[in-house]
């Protein structure tokens, strides 16, 4: 394998919020100066697209530069690793932007670069070889942006390939972790055995050179292209064939390319010429547009520049870093239209939704019927002093909150009291609480995930009834004093066969995942001693370390994000044992519950089965309810033991010697 050795170009990724600061200065500051302004910029490995072949998905990764609001700011991005600076120059008319001798521009910004390269300083600072250029012009009236990016590399020397080779993992994993305690960002050295490698910064290398050790020369690499090294590469030879020629008959070239869930770097055997040019070489380095030719990028943000379009573009920013640098598979789409159900807007339900608005979802529905009293908002993040004076029911607040953070989220309130087992209905409450139950149906109908936290054990008994009935991913958070509860229930979309197979290695299937209310043997209800006997952690949650609610809420979301980010979605299953590699999905684990405290800092992962005569979730209770509707309901409401004579529980505490005697 002999050929001229080829490099992967870096192309810029500037952000929307960058024109909005650059215009702001423009405005208020730099007005018609046409200095250029210093930047700082990241480097970073973008996914550029997804090959499928033979029914595989094959991710191709490309170098970045991430130009952004902080790019404007003095030191910003700088305390980040793989920064690099550059400088920005502005011109005021669409003319004098096209007229500019571009060419000239990049060997005159390279002078600088040569100069750096060829002195010692490029062995002890070799990341200062790295810099970049951009000419742009604004048209502020229209808000269209033109900008041309320039890395400028010096084209010399001149190199061939000679052959690849891929690294032992054992190698790998010593090299990674050196990199890791040196803080490596873009160039490094190895010296090297048959057995050691050890890692040096480039500082390193007059003091090694001539000791007759085998050295490779390092890069990072932030490109995936079949035996293309980084354009970084560029700058690195150049340094070594002015500074060390010794080294580049045979130099070995190693491209770390330390991917998110595998390691693909590579050794390169380079031919490289130790011919010095006379003077500065030509330097190149103009990024190719968005039509794949020699061109500024343009950009129109006319119809995004207003700050709500603004906001809802750097709100995803965190979220699309994450696909791009970790999870690729990441679906940021699917969380933005999934449409959640809070039924509770207290500590648990403010919480909640905050972690649902960072996650990216818009469709938010709170249901609650309290008001927020003087206590609240120290503890509940989305209320106000001022809601409290006003005397502002929960959902409706809590609500308009989540539209002041961002104007962006779809969310609506709904004042309404959840009807309970052991609550009596009267003739005057009746028909009210039929409409409640009827608005309940409704809003669970039009969502894909309920949220109960709610205060008390009887409240969720109907959520979790009509959320198995409708098949809806249904997902709970409860609290103690010091400890916290979160599941998600059985997925009931899938039905459960009607012979139950012995379970395989402890797995248990999404659909066959117990609910709440599935490890009780009473039905729930709000008076009497069996009520009281099995009362649960949750009806305290008014008494609780402030911490724990924060904690639970927390983790009840990132289980639903990871049942979403799942092959098998809600039907993710769980498993009893510890081994649990072959289930994971795209972001880990995604367990049936998590139960915490904060008092021994204790945290497991119980998974249990549905229970067949379970009050709430059972193929009766919910067969019942889709038959005779309300009337079933009604009589639950005023008389729970209903529900055990029903499922069986009732003979099941009698075999216990649950029921004392009068």
């Amino acid at each position: 394998m002999t050929r001229d050795l080829k490099f992967t170009p870096f192309k810029s990724a500037v952000s929307i919020t960058f024109w909005h600061k650059f215009a702001e200065l423009k405005l208020n500051t730099i007005k018609l100066n046409e200095e250029p302004i210093r930047i700082n910029c990241q480097i970073f490995r973008s996914q550029s697209h997804i090959s499928i072949e033979d029914g595989k998905t094959d991710y191709v990764f490309l170098p970045g530069i991430s130009i952004s609001e902080e790019s404007l700011i003095e030191g910003g991005s700088q305390n980040q690793l793989q920064c690099i600076t550059g400088t920005f120059l502005n011109k005021n008319t669409a003319d004098s932007f096209k007229s500019m001798d571009k060419a000239e521009h990049i060997n005159e910004f390279g002078k600088e670069i040569w100069e750096f390269i060829t002195s010692k300083n490029s062995i002890v600072e070799p990341e200062k070889m790295l810099k970049i250029t951009i000419i742009a012009y604004s048209d502020l009236k229209k808000y269209h942006f033109y900008h041309w990016m320039a890395f400028p590399v010096p084209m010399y020397p001149f190199a061939t390939l000679l052959n690849v080779q891929t690294l032992e993992h054992t190698q790998i994993e010593s090299i990674s972790s050196q990199l890791q305690l040196l803080k490596v960002d873009f160039y490094f050295f190895v010296e090297y055995s048959e057995k050691d490698f050890t890692v040096h910064k480039l500082f390193d290398l007059p003091s090694i050179i001539d000791s007759g050790k085998d050295i490779i020369v390092g890069v990072v690499d932030f490109s995936s292209v079949e035996n293309t090294p980084t354009w970084l590469t560029r700058p690195l030879l150049a340094l070594i064939a002015y500074h060390f020629p010794q080294l580049c008959s045979n130099l070995k070239l190693l491209c770390w390319r330390n991917f998110a869930n595998e390691n693909k770097s590579i050794v390169l055997t380079l031919d490289v010429s130790t011919e010095r040019p006379q003077g500065t070489p030509k330097f190149v380095g103009w990024e190719k547009n968005s039509r794949g030719k020699y061109g500024p990028n343009f950009t129109n943000l006319s119809t995004t520049m207003d700050p709500i379009r603004l906001a809802d573009s750097a709100v995803s920013l965190n979220l699309k870093l994450m696909k791009w640098r970790v999870i690729p598979s990441l679906n940021l789409e699917l969380l933005e239209r999934t449409k959640c159900l809070l039924l509770g807007a207290g500590t648990l339900g403010c919480s909640v939704a905050r972690a649902l608005q960072a996650w990216g979802f818009k469709n938010i529905v709170f249901v609650d019927s309290g008001k927020v009293s003087y206590s609240n908002p120290v503890r509940q993040s989305l209320f106000k002093f001022k809601d409290c004076e006003e005397q502002k029911f929960k959902a409706l607040a809590a609500a308009d909150a989540m539209k002041e953070i961002f104007p962006g989220t779809e969310s609506k309130g709904v004042v309404l009291e959840i009807p309970m087992p052991g609550h009596a209905l009267s003739p005057e409450t009746e028909n009210e609480v039929k409409e409640v139950v009827k608005t309940l149906e409704s809003l669970i109908d039009e969502t894909d995930v309920v949220f109960l936290l709610l205060d008390s054990r009887e409240a969720r008994w109907l959520p979790t009834l009509l959320g198995a009935a409708k098949k809806k991913m249904v997902m709970n958070a409860a609290l103690g004093f010091d400890s916290y509860l979160v599941m998600r229930h059985g997925w009931k979309k899938i039905a459960q066969p009607q012979i139950t197979p012995v379970l395989t290695k402890g797995i248990i299937p999404g659909h066959r995942l117990g609910c709440y209310f599935c490890n009780d043997v009473m039905a729930p209800g709000d008076v009497g001693a069996k009520s009281l006997r099995g009362r649960t952690l949750d009806q305290q949650c008014t008494v609780t370390r402030p911490g724990v609610s924060m904690m639970a809420a927390a983790l009840v979301v990132e289980i639903l994000v990871s049942a979403l980010q799942h092959s098998e979605s809600f039907d993710a299953p769980s498993s009893i044992s510890s081994d649990v590699s072959d289930i994971e999905g795209p972001l880990g684990l995604v367990p049936h519950s998590i139960r915490g405290d904060i008092y021994s800092h204790n945290i497991v992962l119980p998974a249990t089965e549905a229970f067949n005569k379970c009050s709430t979730c059972s193929d009766i209770v919910v067969e019942t309810y889709n038959r005779e509707g309300f009337e079933f309901l009604k009589r639950i409401f005023d008389n729970p033991v209903e529900l055990e004579k029903l499922t069986g529980l009732d003979k099941l505490q009698d075999v216990s010697g649950l029921i004392e005697d009068e």
